[in-house]
Order: structure tokens, then C-alpha cells, then sequence
């Protein structure tokens, strides 16, 4: 059985470009989405959910740019199996680029070959359980009083983080547990980056 695509059609300018939230096994591929004043790609279903609403969805091969809301420019709060490949995202001056926390962070999360920069805050923040994060490129944050890391993940479990590029952010790879309570990180791998 084929997965359902929305494919090279158009640009999107709106408040949530895509909402996948409840939704399962569909890619977003090929899209210019910008000036959003939410998520540029929402696949959360919102912050407390009790479970895992959002499953196999791919992202790839967008361009996502001028986000400006809460969420990022792709919000996978409580995904499970999201794809997130060859992405270029820049200019997100609202929050992360990408959003993986929540009650139920994120869960086998693939983020691949992501190109990201003019950021306002983190690459990457929240939480993920077995997850894989290889070859993003991150680089060029916006200079602000925020606190900028790459990475800035605080629940992380059984996650490999390798072959990425950092640099010209506050901590390139950052787990805040010293700083926050209630957060664990757990058998993680993190090599050639």
C-alpha cells in the first residue's frame, strides 16, 4: 500500500502550514512554507496528549523559513516513526527549529541531512526516545539574549546522535540536567560530530 503524498505543488503562507496532528503515513515533500505565525509543520497533538496520535509521517525535501510562533518549524511533540529528511529551515526567530518535546516527547524520530540556520533558539529541543539524528547541519544562529544550543534535549533515551556539523551556537550538544529537575538522558551514542 502506497503512502499518501502531497508533493512540489505550491507555497504555504498561513498560521500552521500543515496539520498532521491525528494523522498517520503522510509526507510532506517538496513545499516552500513561510511566514507562519504557528508551526511551519504540526504533528503534535498538543502538549499533555496521552498518547501517540501521529505515526510515520515523512517530511522531506522542504523549504521552511520566516517561522515565527511557539511551536517550530516542525513540531513533532508526541510523533512516533516522523521522517524528517533534507529539510533546509532558516530564519526561525519564534522558538526551535525543531520541537520534540512534550508529555510524550517524541519516539523513533529520524532526523536526517536537515540543513538549519538563522535560528532564534535551539535546533533541536525536547525530548526523544529512540531516535536517530545524522548529518544536519546546523550553523549561523541569530545573536540574542536566548540561550542557543544545537541540540538542547532533556529526556533522551536510546538515541544515536552522529555525523552532524554544529557550530556557531552556545553549546553545541546540551542535556540541561544540572539545571532542570525530573529529566533523565540514557544510553545514547554520540560519535563523529
Amino acid at each position: 500500500m502506497g503512502q499518501p503524498e502531497v508533493a512540489n505543488c505550491c507555497t504555504v503562507d498561513i498560521t500552521k502550514a500543515a496539520d498532521l496532528s491525528s494523522r498517520n503515513y503522510i509526507r510532506i515533500a517538496g513545499f516552500e512554507i513561510r511566514n507562519t505565525g504557528d508551526a511551519g509543520v504540526y504533528t503534535a497533538n498538543g502538549w499533555y496528549a496521552s498518547t501517540y496520535n501521529t505515526k510515520g509521517n515523512q517530511i522531506v525535501n522542504n523549504y521552511i523559513h520566516h517561522v515565527q510562533g511557539d511551536a517550530g518549524a516542525i513540531d513533532a511533540r508526541n510523533s512516533d516513526g516522523l521522517l524528517a529528511e533534507n529539510n533546509e529551515i532558516y530564519n526561525v526567530t519564534g522558538t526551535h527549529a525543531f520541537h520534540i518535546g512534550g508529555e510524550l516527547h517524541a519516539k523513533n524520530l529520524t532526523a536526517r541531512g536537515n540543513n538549519l540556520h538563522y535560528l532564534g533558539q535551539d535546533g533541536f529541543f525536547g525530548g526523544c526516545d529512540d531516535c536517530l539524528f545524522e548529518y544536519n547541519v546546523m550553523y549561523d544562529s541569530i545573536h540574542t539574549d536566548l540561550h542557543q544550543d544545537g541540540f538542547s534535549l532533556s529526556n533522551v533515551e536510546r538515541s544515536i546522535f552522529r555525523y552532524n556539523r554544529i557550530w556557531d551556537f552556545t553549546q553545541l550538544i546540551y542535556f540541561p540536567l544540572k539545571d532542570e529537575a525530573g529529566f533523565h538522558v540514557e544510553d545514547l551514542q554520540i560519535y563523529g560530530n
